[in-house]
């Protein structure tokens, strides 16, 4: 990934109790996601489900564990109740340092779990372009011929935002962060019982092209947060598989 360019995605932890104001700091420059629902105290809001990928011995989770600045996550990204008639999406993040890139395929459930049976074919399958037929291949072929699998279910409660004046710029906060283990299943998104996930704050992702807005910079100042390394993927795997493993 020599050449890499995707988009910074900084992370931090924000306590709790300053959601609300950071939501009202930030209104004046964002909007919310055209997909988020209002919960019932009004804040724009959507529940993620993410399929997070790897091989028996934890490669990928274990590159995170050891800082290495260039690495991948192969994940299948679905929202609320995913059902096998659902859409999900075929996603491999690159990070390189603190930018990050995406190859995203979308597929109906049903499909994908039969092609990951080796019941159907990916030729079987309609694309809207040969981009996305592309992507879904690559995501597949590491699959399997690198050995990933399901491993674990990362899931959790987004509050998403744009910016208004530029839709590459995303504020997003997660909370509600749970887990379910997938690694002895190559079902994907089985129903199994969700634990908690207990963090120090929400966790605050700002991502944006080149220059950080000013905006945010005076937001960071304000609130006094401190960039940090957080993987949602690595907290479930340590709750859920390396416990069990433990054990």
């Amino acid at each position: 990934m020599a050449n890499f360019h995707g988009r910074y995605e900084l992370k931090y932890y924000l306590p709790f109790d300053l959601i609300d104001k950071a939501i009202a700091f930030a209104s004046p420059y964002v909007q919310p996601d055209q997909h988020a629902k209002p919960n019932g105290l009004g804040v724009p809001g959507y529940t993620i489900r993410s399929v997070y990928f790897d091989d028996d011995n934890l490669t990928l989770y274990k590159e995170k564990l050891i800082g290495l600045k260039d690495r991948r996550k192969f994940r299948v990204r679905g929202y609320a109740n995913v059902t096998p008639e659902n859409s999900v999406f075929l996603e491999i993040k690159y990070r390189s340092r603190q930018q990050v890139g995406k190859d995203r395929a979308p597929m109906k459930l049903s499909d994908l779990q039969k092609i990951m049976d080796r019941e159907k074919t990916l030729d079987e399958i309609e694309f809207p372009t040969d981009y996305l037929r592309a992507n879904a291949h690559r995501f597949l072929h590491n699959c399997f011929v690198k050995g990933y699998r399901p491993m674990t279910t990362v899931i959790y409660d987004r509050n998403p935002f744009i910016g208004k004046d530029d839709g590459e710029v995303r504020f997003t906060i997660d909370t509600n962060l749970r887990a379910v283990d997938h690694s002895y299943s190559y079902e994907l998104f089985e129903p199994y019982e969700e634990e908690q996930i207990t963090l120090p704050g929400a966790i605050l992702e700002l991502k944006f092209d080149r220059l950080m807005p000013e905006w945010m910079r005076r937001f960071l100042t304000k609130f006094e947060l401190t960039q940090t390394s957080i993987s949602k993927y690595a907290h479930c795997i340590e709750k859920v598989v390396l416990r069990e493993e433990e054990s």
